[in-house]
């Protein structure tokens, strides 16, 4: 079985199946008064998600732990006028879960959705004012094989305003979308003919301003491709992703096995550029874009004898740091927001036990870095070995550890479908914990 099945069907699974102690961060925001992060933690017996509030420095202000049967993730998080949504998946058969929560993180309402092995859940919400829009991988029916993307639209009381649903191809999955300049939005993930082929095509679409198609991209860049962000600039859009090789005795740290890109369109949909980033590593994965006077990306880097994360604009490497990721077979995650003078940044860190931010300056400079604990394991006492760290002082490079936040059950209402506890799930977990110890046997 090829170890692509990972990065086809476990966006999520990683954390979503409780196989370790692991903490991954999914989303960063920043807010009028610092930032707020998304991630799920899993101590080896179930996965819970959580909310994380942190000031501008980096200091914790509040956290929310989201808890439900089996397990709990937020990919995404958005802020509202009057709080914020999020969306990731909930319970055994892994619904699609979109909910409203204050500006204290205490939950307004909640929908689940989906039918039998969901997967994916909701990869990305958007902020309308007060109400919310959510686009949702779903299998939309109980003998369904299609993974379809519905795009609802909710009010500010959970009420469904409307609701698109897309099915271009076997397997449809937005992973990102936004708000454009012009009122629309733009969306972008990934395709395929057939799941179990596991070869899928980056998905690019424009939306009016009430979400009628203005064009839709299919691109094949190597065997499975999936973009994972996108920004807005006056040239047009920049997204991020990677592109997987077909190579199946390869291992993780193979040359090529994985390689970040970004591409360029036009406001028309017409690409105009195309850059693979592979000098900075034998492996690479683009996670996050920043649009702007100069588009910036970040993403994740492994060489032979060393890992770490990266910014780099479209023609120079702007910062590369050391950080101790989990190296698992999608990479984990990488999300960055654009400062006035430089950069946050998030991923996993402690060998995945716990979360690292850091704040970028606009010379390329780490100014400082924090972990977060979250206890999924024990982090590393250790000050974090980093070349872009002198002159940061002891406060200024501090680890946090903080798990007392409120705990918040996750209900199942609402949405369409019904989460199924099937054999057929059961099935699929064995074999992805087979998969996963080959993968990981692999170095």
């Amino acid at each position: 079985m090829p170890l692509k099945f990972l990065t086809a069907v476990m966006f999520l699974t990683l954390i979503a199946y409780p196989v370790a102690a692991l903490t991954v961060p999914f989303a960063l925001i920043s807010t009028d008064d610092g930032f707020v992060i998304s991630a799920g933690v899993s101590d080896g017996t179930d996965v819970k998600a959580l909310l994380i509030k942190i000031d501008s420095e980096g200091n914790p202000v509040w956290n929310r732990t989201f808890v439900a049967d089996c397990k709990a993730s937020i990919w995404s998080v958005a802020k509202l006028d009057d709080g914020y949504a999020v969306g990731g998946v909930a319970g055994c058969g892994e619904d699609g879960w979109v909910a409203k929560v204050d500006e204290d993180g205490n939950m307004v309402w909640q929908k689940t959705y989906g039918y039998r092995l969901t997967q994916e859940g909701v990869p990305t919400v958007v902020p309308d004012g007060r109400e919310i829009i959510a686009a949702i991988t779903v299998t939309a029916c109980d003998d369904c094989e299609n993974r379809d993307t519905w795009i609802i639209k909710f009010d500010g009381q959970g009420n469904e305003l409307w609701k698109k649903e897309l099915s271009f191809k076997e397997y449809d999955s937005i992973k990102m979308m936004k708000k454009t300049g012009d009122g629309g939005y733009i969306a972008v993930g990934a395709v395929s003919e057939s799941i179990a082929s596991l070869n899928y095509d980056v998905w690019i679409m424009k939306f009016d301003a009430d979400m009628n198609e203005e064009w839709v991209k299919f691109l094949d860049l190597g065997f499975q491709d999936v973009a994972w962000d996108v920004a807005e600039s006056d040239a047009g859009y920049t997204i991020a992703g990677v592109s997987w090789s077909d190579c199946v005795p390869c291992s993780m740290r193979s040359e090529g096995y994985a390689r970040a890109f970004a591409l360029q369109l036009n406001k028309s949909g017409s690409l105009t550029g195309k850059k693979f980033f592979d000098e900075l590593g034998h492996v690479s994965s683009a996670w996050s874009v920043a649009g702007g006077e100069e588009v910036m990306i970040a993403g994740l880097a492994i060489n032979e004898t060393e890992k770490y994360i990266w910014l780099s604009t479209l023609n120079n490497t702007f910062a590369k740091i050391s950080v101790n990721f989990k190296l698992l077979p999608v990479f984990g995650i990488v999300r960055m927001v654009k400062l006035e003078d430089g950069y946050l940044m998030v991923t996993s860190g402690c060998d995945g036990e716990c979360i690292w931010t850091g704040r970028i300056g606009s010379d390329g400079r780490l100014l400082w870095e924090r972990e977060y604990s979250f206890g999924a394991g024990k982090c590393s006492p250790e000050e974090p070995e980093n070349e872009f760290s002198s002159g940061l002082d002891e406060e200024n490079n501090t680890k946090v550890s903080n798990y007392e936040g409120e705990i918040i059950e996750i209900s199942e209402t609402g949405g369409d479908g019904n989460r199924s506890d099937s054999l057929f799930t059961g099935v699929v977990l064995i074999l992805i914990a087979v998969v996963m110890v080959y993968a990981i046997s692999r170095f």
